[in-house]
C-alpha cells in the first residue's frame, strides 16, 4: 500500500521526476545451510525483490547496474561463496539513480526502508512494526520495534 501511494504519487506529478531511490534492507540473519545451498545468495534472494520495487517506482528499467559485495561476518555465507553485506547502484533509463544496501545482520529484527526523491518532493516509507504508534517523553522519541520475524 504504502509503496503503491508513492508510485500513484509520481504518475500524478505530486513527486515530480524521479532523481533518486534509496533502499535500505537489513536482515536478522540467514536461513538454514539447506536453504543458503540453494538459495543464490543476497542478490538472487534478497535484492530481487528490491531491483522489482525498484523498477516499479522508477517505472522504467536500469540500464546499468553495478554491484559490490562482501563477507563480512557470516561463516555460514563464506561456505557457500556469498555475501552477508552488499550495495547495488542502479542508473535507470530515465536517468534517475537507484541505491540498494543490504546486511544479513540486524541484531532487533527486520529493517527495511525506502526513499523516494523527486524534483518536487521526497517521501520515506520507514519500518513497519506491530504497530506505528510514536511517542515523545522526558527521555526522547519513541517508536515499536521493527518485527522480528514475518
Amino acid at each position: 500500500m504504502n509503496n503503491a501511494f508513492i508510485r500513484n504519487s509520481i504518475l500524478s506529478g505530486e513527486l515530480g521526476n524521479v532523481e533518486l531511490i534509496q533502499s535500505m534492507i537489513k536482515e536478522p540473519g540467514f536461513s538454514s545451510r539447506e536453504f543458503m545451498s540453494a538459495s543464490g545468495g543476497i542478490f538472487r534472494d534478497v535484492n530481487v525483490h528490491d531491483f522489482d520495487l525498484q523498477r516499479f517506482i522508477a517505472g522504467c528499467e536500469p540500464k546499468r547496474v553495478y554491484a559490490l559485495g562482501r563477507n563480512l561476518f557470516s561463516d555460514v555465507a563464506k561456505e557457500f561463496k556469498v555475501f552477508d553485506t552488499n550495495t547495488i547502484t542502479l542508473e535507470f533509463e530515465s536517468g534517475a539513480i537507484g541505491n540498494i544496501t543490504t546486511s544479513m545482520r540486524c541484531t532487533f529484527g527486520y529493517d527495511m526502508r525506502i526513499e523516494v526523491h523527486g524534483s518536487n518532493k521526497t517521501y520515506k516509507h520507514e519500518n513497519i512494526g506491530p504497530n506505528n504508534v510514536e511517542y515523545w517523553d522526558e527521555t526522547g522519541r519513541h517508536k515499536t520495534n521493527a518485527h522480528r520475524h514475518f
